[in-house]
């Protein structure tokens, strides 16, 4: 250390800064071994067949042609000109060919960029969450230069290599799975606006990710058709973990009769809670924008900040009588009303991030709104007869929140609401799930004692039975319902699995976290390299096996896929080219794609839709269709 510093001119205990100006060295050096670097142009590099004896017969091969000019890039070598010689025996009335090993090894089949560039870009966008400029950029220091298009597709044909690699492997992953004991399968699905319905399975105790599809709506047939084909390649599962959707449950029973089923316990607690609050809670966030509240306080906001003068002021002594001045000027009773708004229309923003019916954003406003009232009603009560212009800030904001807040029907909804949610509560905490004091958010699967949770249940439910709410209102009824109809499928024993080496115990999880972590982590990468909150474009253009991307973090399923290879390139490398493009036509599909000739109708400038009185109308095209003939809908003619 002592040379490398005086070198530097650093001193002998600043240990930290020699090894960053050491990685900065080495990186210089590394940079300029580049081929790039060394070479001023692309190298030409000579590919032929690794033998010069036929393998079948031992004759000397011929050279039958040669393509001297195909450009490639790699990410050892940076771009290079391929001369590619390929050979032939006529040992056979079919002459065999024999191209190249190693350059069929580099580069795919009709391409320009090697497997280790697709595995980069693959990872890059996947794994590493980058934008395709930000992957661009990064290549390029790298000496590959490529354009975002390029990356994109790359990124694409990444997911068509993992989808192949994957049912190439099926056989391994089910081996591996039977000696775990088997696999527990949770089902889950996700969306967003119209796009497609994007499902998923993953085994509990594997963490493999089994399969995916993409659907255009939640069907049954939809989902039975991912299960049977997992059904197909990995057998049947120990049990199943499901939301309490009506055509999961149905795609359920229908594959997997008579195997282990259960809810998703936030799922449950989730839908029991809508059932129980959604009419009220809805009605008191129409009754908010009815009245415009939001609107009035920010214009109230701007108005009194014209005469706040730097004053600070504590909100708890605000809370607490007798603690302000008697008689406060009129900046600060300004400042007094803008924290007394800023604190209400924070109440929009409290939550755990559980969303509802765990969060309630509108209640707590209103609630807070409530407390603003009484709180500025008292102020201005005790504002003494020399304060005209404090009290007359005062009773701004009381003439501002009187309509709402003295609104007889809101005060009997939100009493009614605010009696249910109590019993929401009652229920979360026993199942002891969505914690209100949680710091984890939508991660925390909540407490894992089965036993436990089960008997807090029970009372909940005896409470509850006992109570004249539930004598007085269906909604109760239906809960308690609810819970009695999925009671076997929220409380069951553990499973006891058999392996190779003896029995063991499993407490499956009661949730659908794993998969529903994994869904929130893709949507957050979206917004990062997008900056859009909306994933439909996304959903609709990705392929369905992205998802497969979760098991590049699991070291067991890629000891299975990799089978002592270096890299997910040289696995690449090993798939026909044949089958790629067949996963690639099958994964293009879009079940909501517009057929090309119905798409020409819709681009064309002089198309005039007119009522018929005869139904459903025929037409014939314009010259480029003469012969297709369409059926426009009851009661429309179009006219081209």
């Amino acid at each position: 250390m002592s040379s490398c510093s005086s070198g530097w001119g650093l001193k002998k205990n600043y240990g930290f800064q020699v090894a960053v100006k050491l990685r900065e060295h080495i990186g210089r050096l590394t940079n300029n071994l580049l081929v790039t670097k060394l070479l001023p142009a692309a190298p030409i590099i000579k590919f032929r067949y690794e033998s010069d004896f036929c393998p079948l017969c031992g004759k000397r091969l011929k050279v039958r042609s040669s393509e001297p000019f195909r450009q490639g890039a790699t990410l050892h070598i940076g771009k290079f000109i391929a001369h590619h010689t390929i050979m032939y025996c006529d040992c056979r009335p079919n002459p065999t060919t024999y191209h190249s090993e190693e350059l069929k090894g580099l580069l795919p089949k009709y391409a320009n960029f090697g497997y280790d560039i697709i595995e980069y870009v693959g990872r890059s966008v996947f794994q590493r969450f980058r934008c395709e400029s930000e992957v661009v950029g990064e290549l390029a220091g790298k000496g590959v230069y490529i354009s975002t298009s390029t990356v994109g597709c790359l990124a694409k044909k990444f997911v068509a290599y993992l989808s192949v690699l994957h049912k190439n492997n099926e056989g391994k992953i089910r081996r591996h799975l039977q000696a775990k004991g088997g696999y527990i399968l949770h089902v889950d699905g996700t969306s967003d606006g119209g796009s497609p319905h994007w499902i998923s399975a993953l085994d509990e105790i594997s963490g493999f990710t089994l399969g995916n599809t993409k659907k255009p709506t939640e069907s049954i047939a939809g989902i039975a058709s991912l299960l049977r084909d997992i059904k197909k390649r990995f057998a049947d599962p120990v049990a199943v973990m499901t939301d309490l959707g009506k055509a999961m449950h149905g795609a359920v029973a229908k594959v997997f009769p008579g195997i282990l089923f259960f809810v998703c316990h936030f799922h449950f607690l989730r839908d029991i809670g809508k059932d129980l609050l959604k009419k009220p809670y809805d009605q008191i966030r129409n009754a908010l924008k009815k009245h415009g509240i939001s609107k009035k306080l920010g214009y109230r906001l701007r108005y009194f900040s014209k005469f706040i003068d730097e004053i600070e002021i504590d909100f708890d002594k605000i809370m607490q009588p007798g603690s302000l001045p008697e008689a406060p000027d009129r900046p600060t009773m300004s400042t007094i009303c803008c924290v007394l708004i800023y604190w209400a229309l924070e109440g929009k923003k409290q939550g755990n991030g559980y969303g509802f019916p765990f969060d309630k954003p509108h209640f707590n406003f209103y609630q807070r709104l409530c407390i603003v009232y009484g709180t500025v009603q008292k102020m201005e009560a005790g504002l003494s007869l020399g304060q005209p212009e404090s009290a007359k800030m005062a009773n701004y904001l009381i003439k501002d929140l009187q309509p709402l807040v003295e609104d007889a029907g809101l005060k009997e909804v939100a009493e009614e609401f605010s009696e249910k949610s109590e019993v929401f509560e009652r229920l979360r905490l026993a199942m002891r799930i969505a914690g209100t004091d949680s710091k984890e958010g939508l991660n925390d699967a909540g407490d894992q004692n089965m036993k436990t949770i089960k008997q807090g249940v029970v009372e909940f439910k005896k409470q509850m039975v006992s109570s004249p709410m539930y004598k007085q209102d269906k909604s109760c009824q239906k809960m308690i319902d609810q819970i009695d109809k999925y009671w076997d499928k929220l409380f069951t024993d553990p499973i006891i699995l058999k392996t190779p080496n003896g029995e063991t115990t499993v407490h499956p999880q009661r949730t659908n976290n794993i998969l529903e972590q994994f869904f929130r982590l893709f949507k957050r990468s979206h917004k990062r390299t997008s900056g859009n909150n909306s994933m439909e474009h996304k959903l609709r253009s990705m392929f369905a096996d992205t998802l497969l991307v979760k098991n590049l973090d699991n070291p067991e399923y890629m000891n299975i896929v990799l089978d002592d290879k270096a890299s997910l390139a040289e696995c690449f490398a090993e798939i026909e080219h044949g089958h790629l493009q067949e996963e690639f036509k099958r994964a293009s599909k879009s079940e909501n794609k517009i057929p090309a000739k119905i798409k020409h109708i819709i681009k064309k400038e002089d198309v005039r839709i007119r009522p018929s009185n005869t139904g459903v109308k025929l037409f014939q095209m314009s010259c480029i269709y003469p012969s297709y003939l369409v059926g426009v809908g009851r009661g429309l003619c179009v006219c081209v």
